[in-house]
Formats: structure tokens, C-alpha cells, sequence
């Protein structure tokens, strides 16, 4: 199944965010963010199912929480 990996800035974010998503009937992982060039500090990233990247992202913007970034991912 494919998912949708959104970079959020710390760990804290990214459970808060979890909460959020998964009130709104969103299924949600938590997982450390795997390091790029250029990338600072500890960021952590949730997955989504694809498909239900943009209400996760809605919600996530509503919530005043900034997806740093996003990328698709195979489970395996």
C-alpha cells in the first residue's frame, strides 16, 4: 500500500499531530524523518494513506502545524 510521508519539525509536532489526524478518522504512523543534504535538527514524519494527504494536510494547517515537506513511500 502506498502512504504519504508529511516532514513535520519535532517529535512533539508530530504527536500532536497524529492526535488531530487520527480524531478526524485519519490513520496515522510516527516515525523518525530519514535525513537528506541539508536537513537540520531531529525532524520526525507522520504517514498517511495516499489519497488522504490533502484533508491531513488541511487539518494539519488549520491546527497552525507546517508540513516541512512530503513524499510518497512503499510499505513493504
Amino acid at each position: 500500500m502506498e502512504r504519504v510521508r508529511l516532514t513535520l519539525s519535532s517529535v512533539t509536532y508530530a504527536m500532536k499531530a497524529q492526535k488531530l489526524l487520527e480524531r478526524n478518522g485519519l490513520h496515522t504512523s510516527v516515525q523518525k524523518a530519514p535525513l537528506s543534504p541539508g536537513s537540520k535538527g531531529c525532524g520526525y514524519a507522520l504517514t498517511v494513506r495516499m489519497g488522504e494527504e490533502r484533508a491531513a494536510k488541511n487539518l494539519l494547517a488549520r491546527a497552525g502545524i507546517r508540513v516541512l515537506g512530503e513524499g510518497r513511500v512503499q510499505d513493504g
